[in-house]
């Protein structure tokens, strides 16, 4: 009986590591549909174990359902090493995690505990490169006690050796203390390497693409310091239909730019004039950082729109032209090309406001008008502009009706095509425009913008995305991955800076609304998250604060109206009744069920033993007495037979025996 309690002991320990595991993977991954069946199978493990039992499973039953694990890494990008590291360490933890809870629906005599140790310590070190060091230090701090209990039982058993050995004394508190300031130590120092992995994500990325592929690196496609052709193209084929960006607004927030660049040389385009603020939060007030040029908003102005990127685009401000302010910038922002932002230190994944301003901003700049040091590409965009008709220089007063003839004549040439294959000698812009017909967002784009420069007009080169995916759920719009895209903003006399499409219509990325269960679904993860982030980004207090107040706008709304309080009194006085009525039958019957303590005990002993005996093999029948019962047994080759058979008949003959209630 004792070596019963201390597996159902183990089987305790081992369950609560395997939950604190499975909250960080929940935490670090997101994928909470993957996670709360687990926890609602590690807790049901008590009882789903007394009817379900797993033997011994062969290897290949392992490595079958390791396949779809192992297969999930494969679905990452190439381009995104980091990212691919990020989805094999979480398969392989969840992986780890079912292997852990397998042993725990198997035999008694088969190892459980380690099983629980060693998984969990993969899938927590996982959890320490994909969450925030403070609350993975929190979930490490409950883990590691629950390790010290584990290690401190395994040390306990191996000391005991058989089970017919003499127990000796349990482990010493300097002992048990030591392990324990070790496993803080290992805490502190993998919450340390979290943070700092967090801090240089992308150094660490550029060297591992660096050493791994030899190229220029570039972090997601046309959002990075370069924008080489074709990256657009790869980003919408290799994520599709990811949510990459959830905006909140009354109307469609429209093209979202993520990068402004100046300058085009071997077929890639790159930012310049780099400058970094370390306090970008110019109104200590509302926690705004105010774009050069704009018109500040007033004191009672709300964010206009409010923006969400994944966390894979967590460290750019995806912003619309029309932006002046943005709400709850990070402590420190860079200030690239165009006003287009990005924060070295706090991930904007969390959400930001943005506040829009209709006045128009006219500030320019010569690197505007900078063509490429290729005498062969300003020779073909000449080429270019006199098949439109166009002569450069033109004067400003044309600037509409340019850009008119311009996207005309690629509308009308051209048709869009992705799977290009170019000249590796010879610039492809070259090559798109003497030889072909046909062409993706970034070439029409890039030409675009060369040929406005070639008129004289200031324009630049823009990468984002195009938000118009109305959600049906509610004012969420949504940006996907084959939403990303490349387009032109010219700069007009009158208007300021305005978009210009070059793509054929074909080419322009579609937004139609999803609907029935995935837009349900993306409505609720976004809803989620915002809600995630609300309430993480407040203190214990503000927290406090708004739990009461949410309190105190519930009860104005119950009595805002008699018949809302009166279904909450009967409400409460139908629970009320139930709860007495109950009380009043239990103590009706008590007397006729209850036994002394001492008979009660011994109940509890033996419907812990038949469920031992069961898991060997040695049920007792639906018709069997207790006499039949330990009469079958004698002759069963079970441990401690005559004790157990004795103590069997021995209750059978007290249980039934009259006694006073």
């Amino acid at each position: 009986m004792d070596s019963e309690r201390q597996r159902r002991i183990d089987d305790l320990v081992a369950l609560a590591l395997i939950l604190c595991a499975l909250v960080g993977l929940g935490l670090a991954s997101g994928l909470w549909l993957l996670v709360i069946p687990l926890v609602l199978l590690t807790l049901w493990q008590p009882l789903l174990s007394k009817r379900v039992r797993i033997s011994d499973p062969p290897l290949l039953v392992y490595l079958l359902v390791a396949l779809p694990f192992a297969a999930a890494p494969q679905l990452a990008p190439s381009q995104f090493v980091m990212e691919q590291t990020y989805r094999g360490a979480i398969s392989m933890s969840f992986y780890l995690i079912l292997v852990a809870l397998v042993p725990l629906f198997g035999p008694p005599e088969r190892p459980r505990l380690p099983f629980a140790m060693g998984c969990t310590a993969v899938a927590m070190a996982a959890v320490a490169l994909f969450t925030k060091p403070g609350t993975f230090l929190l979930l490490a701090s409950i883990w590691g006690a629950m390790l010290v209990v584990a290690l401190r039982r395994q040390l306990s058993e191996a000391k005991q050796g058989s089970p017919g050995a003499p127990a000796t004394a349990p482990m010493s508190r300097r002992r048990l203390l030591s392990l324990g300031l070790a496993a803080l130590a290992a805490t502190a120092l993998t919450a340390t390497m979290s943070g700092a992995i967090n801090y240089y994500y992308d150094d660490v990325n550029r060297l591992v693409f660096s050493l791994l592929q030899r190229a220029r690196w570039s972090s997601q496609p046309g959002f990075s310091g370069s924008a080489r052709l074709g990256s657009i193209v790869d980003l919408q084929g290799s994520l599709d239909n990811e949510v990459a960006v959830r905006a909140w607004s009354r109307r469609p927030p429209g093209y979202l730019r993520g990068r402004a660049f100046v300058e085009y040389q071997s077929a890639t385009w790159h930012t310049t004039g780099r400058v970094a603020r370390t306090d970008s939060t110019q109104n200590t007030d509302q926690g705004l950082h105010m774009l050069a040029g704009r018109p500040p908003p007033t004191a009672d102005a709300k964010p206009s729109l409010k923006v969400q990127p994944m966390a894979r685009y967590g460290r750019h401000f995806f912003l619309p032209l029309e932006a002046s302010a943005v709400a709850d910038a990070g402590p420190q922002v860079v200030v690239l090309t165009a006003n287009a932002l990005e924060t070295t230190k706090r991930s904007t994944a969390h959400g930001y406001g943005v506040h829009l301003s209709p006045e128009p901003w006219l500030k320019t700049s010569p690197k505007w008008l900078t063509l490429p040091e290729s005498p062969e590409i300003v020779a073909s965009v000449d080429r270019l502009l006199r098949r439109v008709g166009l002569e450069p220089p033109s004067i400003a007063r044309q600037v509409d009706a340019n850009v008119r003839r311009l996207s005309d004549y690629f509308d009308r040439e051209y048709t869009y095509h992705v799977g290009i294959e170019f000249d590796p000698e010879r610039d492809p812009l070259v090559q798109f425009l003497d030889e072909k017909s046909h062409g993706h967002c970034e070439l029409f784009a890039s030409a675009g913008t060369l040929a406005l420069r070639r008129l004289g007009m200031p324009a630049r080169y823009v990468t984002g995305f195009v938000c118009a995916e109305r959600n049906p759920w509610g004012e969420l719009w949504v940006a996907r991955a084959l939403h990303a895209h490349a387009w032109v903003e010219y700069l007009h006399p009158e208007r300021g800076w305005q978009v210009a499409e070059f793509t054929p219509a074909g080419g322009v990325p579609a937004t139609p609304s999803a609907t029935g269960l995935t837009g349900f679904s993306d409505w609720l993860k976004a809803w989620r998250k915002r809600l995630w982030n609300a309430l993480t980004a407040r203190t214990p207090r503000e927290l406090l604060t708004l739990a009461t107040s949410a309190l105190g706008v519930m009860g104005r709304w119950l009595l805002a109206a008699w018949w809302r309080l009166a279904l909450v009194a009967l409400a409460g006085g139908y629970f009320l009744w139930t709860r007495f009525a109950k009380g009043r039958q239990q103590r009706k019957t008590r007397h006729q069920r209850d036994l002394p303590a001492h008979l009660e005990r011994d109940r509890r002993r033996l419907a812990s033993l038949e469920r031992r005996l069961a898991r060997l093999g040695f049920a007792r029948g639906t018709s069997e007495t207790l006499h039949e019962y330990a009469g079958r047994l004698e002759n069963e080759p079970i441990e401690e037979r005559k004790a157990t058979v004795a103590f069997i008949r021995d209750f059978a003959v007290r249980r039934y025996a009259p006694h006073e209630p």
